[in-house]
């Protein structure tokens, strides 16, 4: 069987074998041999027969993605294993070159790994992590955290350096050593794979694994290492490539790489080399392949990051060290006229041929003219061989390829697509014709048997419906998951009430009526059958399916702890079952809780919550959990103070701050800002805030007297000012995001019409073990997804955009929902937690939302109207002021009344007559609300009284007209 899945001699995968094997259940029963007990002592026969069952399964699911999620459902096997070693091949090889299955790693996996080498310090649990951290040439930011946060704390264990004299001297004794050299298992082996490890983590431009291998392996240390006489071509190229992605090609910039002498040592050393492999002794007996792989594309690779760098003040480097830049473009073109170098090898050159040359004309280095004849000579004979190259491809192949690609291909492609709508079009409403009868026959399964036989009675009072239900937890326990995802689906339209079938589905759907209900082939006689569904409203069905424990069916699917796309459709199950808020449905819930231990429930419901936040967290062009440890100098961000609740920046020279002219525009100079400029230059700017300083840039406003910037509107600095989120934060298509808005929704129809005892309940469940507070979670999210943990309040605006704030929103809703009753627990719950969510609240309401007040202004009224109902919530039937005094701690009363005068005048004068339900969205609508938030908080505030009082505004006191007459 193995025999069959070794790839063949191109490397290219069998995937029929495979696919073979995996329809004959092969794997299976290997699966089930490896969990046979033996003497590992004594039974070396047994040891050859488990040697074996690995190599097939390796070879089962390489490069096979479907066969890799086949023996990941089977990985706690793997994990459980005692013999670590024999099975860190195969999981290497079930996550091998597969993304989607590496963005699943979790810690204890991790975990499992650190702690094998640290019983076995092993080269091959190095392999797997390697194999995790970097999937399809995508950067997996999550993993590489997770790996670098436990070998640091694995510490000397796990972490094999040579940095003292001592251990400088042991490692140059290994790389002497041919047998350290060539042993799997020696310490050398397992260092060079450590620093590719620690590259890898590094690689992607990740400041916060950056900053933690600096201190492992400092750039003192690989210099000394790579110029060393006995340094091994493998040591020099795991030592170069962790130095080009952990402290050139970086996030952040490091000012050593370009002041220090070192890199220039470095520099001589590479030269030393390609005198090596491309001196004329250099013959096919003495070729070294590791070494030319080293310098033709670790090199010069270093080369073209290193002079192409954004932090690199070419013009000082450049003209300090012209002798060497020389050296090294005339290196690079010995290179490229070696014999040995292959096509692929010549092409990495050449590329770091034209950087040194394009640097070179740009900087006006001093070139012999001998070497820029050589120059000219090989770039013009490159371009003329592309040339000739494409002419030769378009005489041999052009007219017929002309043709397909001008001609055939766009009216096959049009054509194909016209044919796929017509057969939408033709059988869309033949498909849902049949898959409404299904769920009628679903929901009826008794009109199938004729009245009074035993089938009949069988399937009547949800008999079918209950065995269903029963039968999908069952489903589970055996891997079906693609067929509990179908059913689930089936459930969710049975509650959609019947609203006929459209006109090209009604003759089948007549036929399928006479053919199973009237036992006869006539479809005149399906005008005759009244069918249960169709007669019943959304809760009798909601209430019918809980009677066939569909509730329970909910609880279990998120407690069995399946794949996502099971959770995600049993979460809207739930929300289905609870859409309009059934009571039934709420108190089946409940009973289910409070009977029996559901504790796993809530751990699933923050867990998927936990993950969302940590998936949010990773996206942000900066680690937030940096800031406090390193300073705002050090990562570029801003010192922001609170007074009185007002954000205030932090005092300082505008120039020192960020480099920019206040006449920059007027001669046509460059004034672009990035992101962490602008909140540096906000904050040196006294009474500027960061929205203000978008605005300018933006070219949509100015800037006060006392702190004119002159900033040109144009493209190029929109998108340098934007949130982190808006270019590179997390993608709401993520697994992890995808899942939360259901969630989310499903907690608000739980404590939806006012539910006390849900309410209290998802705050503290008092008959499980754990308690889990979902309230607190909630608000925590809303603090992650609102970006307050990466900087002031006034940031906000940067990470709400178009993609995230309907998440946003229901999340304030969730929350609104949680409070109203009111639930006084739950209200101080929100309002005393620790984290920042009230002053999110807050601060939703009073700052602009930017860009996305500009752009989808309906969308800011709608976060601004929620913020507030949360607010009102939240204070609902308080009798004393500690809700009050919280809300007002983080905001000035005057800003509040503002923002009523702000909302009240983005529309003209309305007539009394116009506030209805309809112009719940408008800006004077949204206005109102807080305004009625303003007055319960004056009842608190002598000071926001007296302003209500005294200020006689239009908007105000057409607000206190209009109060009375509106129910909030």
């Amino acid at each position: 069987m193995t025999r069959l899945c070794v790839p063949t001699s191109k490397g290219k995968t069998r995937l029929h074998e495979q696919r073979l094997l995996r329809n004959m259940g092969a794997h299976t029963v290997v699966l089930d041999l490896l969990q046979v007990p033996y003497d590992k002592a004594e039974d070396s026969q047994m040891k050859e027969v488990m040697v074996d069952a690995h190599e097939f399964l390796q070879h089962f699911c390489f490069g096979y993605k479907h066969n890799q999620a086949l023996l990941y459902k089977h990985l706690d096997l793997f994990i459980n294993a005692g013999d670590t070693l024999l099975h860190s091949d195969t999981m290497r090889h079930i996550f091998l070159d597969n993304a989607d299955l590496c963005v699943k790693v979790t810690d204890s996996v991790v975990q499992h790994f650190i702690h094998a080498i640290q019983k076995e310090r092993h080269v091959k649990y190095l392999y797997f992590l390697q194999t995790v951290v970097k999937a399809e040439e995508t950067h997996l930011r999550r993993i590489q955290d997770m790996v670098m946060q436990e070998l640091v704390n694995a510490g000397d264990d796990v972490l094999l350096f040579y940095n003292d004299a001592k251990g400088f001297q042991n490692l140059i004794d290994l790389m002497v050593s041919e047998r350290e050299r060539l042993n799997e298992n020696s310490d050398l082996k397992y260092h060079i794979n450590l620093v590719k490890l620690l590259a890898l983590c590094t690689e992607g431009k990740n400041v916060y694994t950056e900053i933690k291998c600096h201190s492992l392996l400092p750039l003192e240390d690989i210099a000394r290492v790579v110029t060393h006489a006995e340094c091994l071509p493998e040591v020099k190229m795991a030592y170069v490539n962790f130095l080009n992605h952990c402290y050139v090609d970086t996030e952040v910039e490091m000012k050593e790489i370009f002041t220090l002498h070192f890199i220039w040592t470095l520099f001589d050393n590479f030269l030393v080399d390609i005198d090596t492999v491309c001196s004329s002794s250099y013959d096919d007996d003495q070729r070294d392949p590791i070494l030319e792989n080293y310098i033709t594309h670790i090199v010069m690779q270093l080369l073209r990051m290193f002079f192409g760098s954004p932090f690199a003040n070419l013009a000082v480097i450049v003209s300090g060290h012209q002798q060497m830049f020389v050296r090294l473009l005339q290196g690079c073109l010995r290179i490229y006229k070696c014999q040995w170098a292959s096509g692929e090898q010549k092409h990495s050159v050449m590329q770091t041929v034209k950087k040194l040359n394009e640097i070179a004309t740009e900087r006006s280095v001093a070139v012999p003219t001998e070497l820029q004849k050589q120059l000219r000579g090989l770039l013009s004979t490159t371009r003329l061989s592309k040339q000739t190259g494409q002419k030769w491809l378009k005489s041999t192949f052009g007219p017929r390829r002309q043709m397909a690609s001008s001609h055939e291909e766009p009216q096959i492609v049009d054509a194909y697509q016209e044919f796929v709508l017509l057969l939408e079009q033709k059988t869309g409403p033949e498909v849902k014709a049949e898959m409404s009868l299904l769920v009628d026959v679903m929901f009826s399964p008794e009109l199938l048997y004729p009245a009074q036989t035993a089938g009949y009675q069988r399937a009547a009072d949800g008999g079918f419906m209950q065995k269903l239900i029963s039968h999908t937890k069952k489903l589970l326990t055996v891997g079906e998951e693609k067929l509990v995802v179908q059913v689930l689906t089936t459930l969710q339209s049975t509650v959609e009430v019947f609203q006929g079938t459209a006109e090209g589905g009604q003759a089948i759907r007549n036929a399928l009526l006479a053919w199973y209900f009237c036992h006869t082939s006539s479809p005149e006689d399906s005008q005759l059958v009244v069918l249960p569904r169709h007669t019943k409203s959304k809760r009798e069905i909601q209430s019918y399916l809980d009677h066939c424990k569909a509730s329970d069916l909910v609880v279990d699917l998120v407690m069995h702890g399946s794949s996502q796309e099971v959770f995600l459709e049993g979460i809207k199950l739930g929300i289905v079952l609870l859409d309009e808020g059934n009571e039934v449905v709420q108190q089946s819930l409940l009973r289910r809780f409070m009977s029996s231990n559901c504790e796993a429930f809530f751990h699933e419901i923050c867990d998927h919550i936990g993950e969302a936040q940590a998936e949010i967290k990773s996206s942000y062009n900066f680690n937030p959990a940096d800031v406090g440890s390193h300073g705002a100098s050090d990562m570029n961000l801003p010192n922001v103070s609170q007074q009185n609740g007002v954000v205030l920046p932090q005092l300082g020279d505008v120039r020192a701050s960020c480099d920019i002219s206040s006449t920059g525009a007027d001669q046509g100079g460059d004034t672009t800002i990035s992101y962490t400029q602008a909140a540096s230059l906000a904050n040196s700017l006294p009474g500027v805030t960061l929205t203000e300083l978008q605005s300018a840039a933006l070219g949509q406003s100015q800037l006060p007297d006392t702190a004119q910037v002159s900033l040109g509107a144009t493209s190029q600095h929109e998108s340098m000012i934007q949130a982190p989120m808006s270019h590179s934060g997390p993608s709401m298509d993520s697994a992890e995001l995808l899942c939360m808005w259901p969630i989310l929704r499903f907690l608000q129809l739980m404590c939806e019409n006012h539910n006390k005892d849900l309410q209290n309940y998802l705050r503290r469940q008092e008959n499980s073990k754990s308690s889990f507070n979902i309230i607190h979670e909630t608000l925590s999210f809303l603090d992650c997804i609102c970006g307050s943990t990466a900087g002031g309040l006034g940031l906000l605006g940067l990470y709400i955009n178009e993609r995230n704030v309907e998440l946003i929103n229901q999340c304030l809703a969730t929350l609104t929902e949680y409070c109203q009753g009111p639930c006084q627990e739950n209200q101080k719950a929100i309002a005393l937690h620790e984290s920042n969510g009230v002053d999110i609240i807050v601060a939703l309401i009073l700052n602009d939302i930017q860009p996305l007040g500009q752009t989808r202004m309906e969308l800011d009224l709608m976060l601004k109207n929620n913020a507030s109902k949360l607010l009102l919530a939240i204070m609902e039937s308080r009798k004393d002021s500690d809700m009050a005094e919280r809300i007002m701690y983080n905001m000035q009363p005057r800003q509040l009344i503002e923002r009523c005068k702000l909302a009240f005048n983005e529309e003209g004068f309305l007539d009394e007559t116009e506030i209805s339900e309809d112009t719940s969205g408008s800006p004077r609508h949204v206005g109102h609300n807080m305004y009625l938030l303003a007055s319960q908080l004056a009842q608190h505030s002598k000071e926001l009284g007296e302003l209500l009082q005294t200020d006689r505004d239009p908007a105000l006191e057409y607000y206190e007209k209009h109060t009375a007459q509106i129910e909030v």
